[in-house]
């Protein structure tokens, strides 16, 4: 059936005519402006156009409702980046904007019945991303400061037993971290927070999650031979119909001299969660939505030691 399509090319064919645009400006040798915009077009693969049912596994079939090989979908990218470096001033700035869409995508219509799912490849009328990143990095005295924020928004509409359905999603993450550096200190510092948040509107339903993260460390060397290192996370973890919260304290000894092949050390990790802690986690997809809640390995002291032929 394929083979008869792909020679049939006069009643199937179709013309795009697509662009490229770009504009840049540089501010010096070390800050750029970028601005771009393009019109392309998606293909899709011979396994969607395929009209007979195909079996992927025990529960889930294939079929092509309405695709032809001349389809078009095309795609509008828009695109904003600007970076800039000062060495004398040690900052470093990362800037970046995208946003793709497109009012004709490969979409999927899912038939459910008893104990199988029948999905139908057509063409979906919406489909949209956009993503936003952010990078900042200052050296001050003897500390590097960096801040970071990621964004994604997602728009789609699919079929759900031949019912318009509409999914959308937003990420959201941001970070500081502070790290000394110091060239002469028996300690060193890092310290920081990671938060992410997330909401998801499944054809009308809605759910959330948070992640927040508190971290330190600590690090240094005692005469040369003996190095240590500590760090403590705090993390919560939130869903709207539940919460868990772990605390991790990870200590690290290592002791070895210049002259010897002997290494003693003894890692220690999540010392205080003997019981296991548990990890919330969302998983959202177009369709339906898992909340999972998984145990983390317990707590372990390892000692032992290394020589070194």
């Amino acid at each position: 059936q394929i083979e008869q399509i792909v020679n049939n090319k006069d009643i199937y064919a179709n013309n795009f005519i697509g662009y490229t645009a770009s504009l840049k400006f540089a501010f010096g040798n070390n800050s750029n402006l970028q601005i771009s915009n393009s019109l392309t077009n998606n293909i899709t693969n011979q396994d969607n156009l395929i009209e007979n049912y195909q079996i992927k596994d025990y529960r889930n079939i294939w079929k092509n409702l309405n695709l032809m090989p001349n389809t078009l979908f095309p795609i509008n990218k828009l695109n904003l980046n600007y970076f800039k470096f000062n060495v004398i001033n040690n900052t470093s700035l990362i800037f970046n904007l995208n946003h793709t869409y497109t009012n004709k995508s490969l979409g999927s219509n899912l038939i459910y019945n008893n104990n199988f799912i029948i999905t139908q490849y057509i063409i979906s009328p919406k489909d949209k991303l956009t993503t936003l990143m952010f990078f900042f990095e200052k050296k001050i005295n003897h500390f590097n400061l960096n801040f970071n924020i990621d964004f994604n928004k997602v728009e789609k509409e699919f079929f759900i037993n031949s019912i318009l359905s509409k999914y959308s999603s937003n990420y959201f993450s941001n970070s500081v971290n502070l790290k000394s550096n110091f060239k002469h200190s028996p300690i060193h510092l890092k310290i920081g927070y990671n938060y992410s948040f997330s909401n998801f509107t499944n054809n009308g339903l809605k759910n959330k999650q948070y992640t927040l993260q508190n971290y330190i460390g600590l690090n240094g060397m005692f005469k040369k031979d003996f190095y240590w290192n500590l760090t403590a996370t705090n993390t919560i973890f939130k869903l709207d119909s539940s919460e868990r919260r772990m605390l991790q304290i990870s200590p690290n000894i290592r002791y070895s001299t210049k002259n010897s092949n002997w290494e003693f050390y003894c890692n220690a990790h999540n010392i205080l969660n003997i019981n296991n802690a548990e990890i919330l986690t969302n998983s959202n997809n177009i369709g339906f939505n898992t909340e999972t809640i998984v145990s983390t390995l317990a707590g372990y002291i390892n000692i032992g030691a290394k020589y070194k032929f």
